[in-house]
């Protein structure tokens, strides 16, 4: 009789509960095994060098401080509002949340319904919710005057 079938028999076990037991026991006794070794076979203590950790954080907090000299990134918003009556393609482009595929559908808007008459007209274009809405109001406004 095997110890897998004296298993089964005596303990009541299913073949998958013996494939657990054998993992857990095959684990351990690496386990065991490790700590043997560690135990009998010690590390000389001028074996490994330590590590010089703060060399280290040195040098990386002094190559990450931003240099002086370094510009700040420039803002693809423009400087000026963008009247959204008279702004072709590039324009509204340049504009943060504001795509290619975006910018045709507020200049398709505005040729079929007429002129922005405010900037919350923006938000009967599909695409723009009241979210981009608050973050385009400070750069746009809208016009008296319309591109044919």
């Amino acid at each position: 009789m095997s110890l897998i079938t004296l298993l089964r028999n005596s303990l009541g076990f299913t073949q998958n509960e013996l494939r657990v037991v054998a993992l857990l026991s095959a684990v351990m006794s690496a386990g065991l095994g490790i700590r043997w070794y560690r135990t009998n076979h010690p590390v000389p203590p001028d074996a490994t060098p330590p590590f010089a950790y703060a060399a280290l954080d040195s040098t990386f907090l002094a190559l990450s401080r931003p240099a002086d000299s370094v510009a700040a990134p420039e803002t693809h918003a423009p400087r000026e509002p963008v009247d959204i009556n008279a702004a072709g393609i590039d324009d509204l482009v340049a504009l943060p949340g504001i795509g290619p595929a975006t910018a045709a559908r507020i200049i398709e808007d505005r040729q079929n319904r007429g002129p922005y008459r405010s900037v919350d007209d923006l938000l009967r274009v599909k695409g723009i919710g009241p979210k981009k809405l608050a973050r385009l109001r400070p750069l746009v406004r809208a016009g008296a005057r319309a591109l044919p």
